[in-house]
């Protein structure tokens, strides 16, 4: 009955307009309530895009359906969708491989179908612990894509897979000596961060890592690791002061290092020239 209710309210806004008018226009007005309530989560985003009205907040199909009646209306004013740099662009599905196989078609599938069966609370959680937005995926399938796609990318980015693009990520010594070998598949560079939890340089340098590694995304893996609680990698690296920032080929090599507190453009251009553009 509640239900029901709802329901009620909800299917006379728009008759509600033709209030003391005749009974032609309040027809037409419920037929297009009707005709409203019968249209699909795409359908409604793709009216509303053409109308150039912002969706973004609207996280269910009646916030999305009540958009677009005020929209219908002239009641909803903002004739811009939402900034450029807050838009999120669905990513585009994988090409088949050189060889023909479509091995990683293959896998993209397989990946699916194993998030399909999660909720979609768990979906959300997993793309916000690894900085995916996704207040406009308002279908599963959405969720479930961009998450597969994500698990691709990680697969050919990190030997171990637990690297994250655009992600400054804590290692232990295991992952950073798997990290370190020869990869049998190209892969991105390997920024080191070596700190320590006192130290303030450390401290200073750490969102500003942060920053560049948002920036650099999956051009290159970017890590820290806790010379307290492995100081045999202090050794092994010959580590002399913190911070020490180390950058490694895909091969496990040293290339160049830098000791103190760097900012976010003095790190992008200390890799700069060793990344792909």
């Amino acid at each position: 009955m509640k239900g029901d209710r709802r329901s009620d309210a909800v299917g006379v806004t728009l008759a509600s307009v033709y209030s003391g008018q005749d009974e032609g226009k309040r027809s037409a007005a419920n037929d297009e309530e009707e005709q409203v309530r019968s249209m699909t989560i795409k359908q409604i985003k793709a009216e509303l895009s053409e109308m150039g009205i912002s969706f973004q907040d609207c996280f269910d199909k009646e916030s999305l359906l009540q958009r677009l009646r005020d929209a219908r209306l002239g009641g909803y004013n903002s004739k811009q969708m939402w900034p450029k740099d807050e838009e999120i662009i669905p990513p585009s599905e994988p090409k088949e491989d050189a060889t023909g196989t479509g091995s990683t078609m293959n896998r993209l599938s397989d990946i699916k179908e194993e998030y399909r069966k999660l909720r979609v609370s768990e979906l959300r959680s997993m793309l916000g612990e690894q900085g995916i937005r996704w207040s406009n995926m308002i279908e599963k399938e959405d969720l479930v894509t961009a998450l597969a796609l994500r698990k691709i990318e990680t697969e050919t980015f990190s030997i171990t897979q637990s690297l994250i693009p655009g992600k400054v990520n804590e290692v232990n010594g295991d992952i950073l000596s798997l990290e370190l070998e020869k990869s049998s598949a190209p892969i991105p560079p390997l920024l080191l961060d070596v700190y320590a939890t006192w130290c303030g340089p450390c401290a200073f340098v750490a969102p500003q890592l942060e920053a560049a590694s948002k920036e650099l995304q999956s051009r290159l893996r970017v890590a820290k690791i806790d010379s307290d609680k492995y100081p045999q990698w202090s050794t092994k690296l010959k580590i002399g002061a913190f911070p020490t920032l180390i950058l490694f080929d895909s091969y496990g090599k040293e290339i160049q290092r830098v000791e103190g507190a760097l900012t976010k453009e003095q790190i992008l251009e200390f890799v700069q020239k060793h990344i792909n553009k």
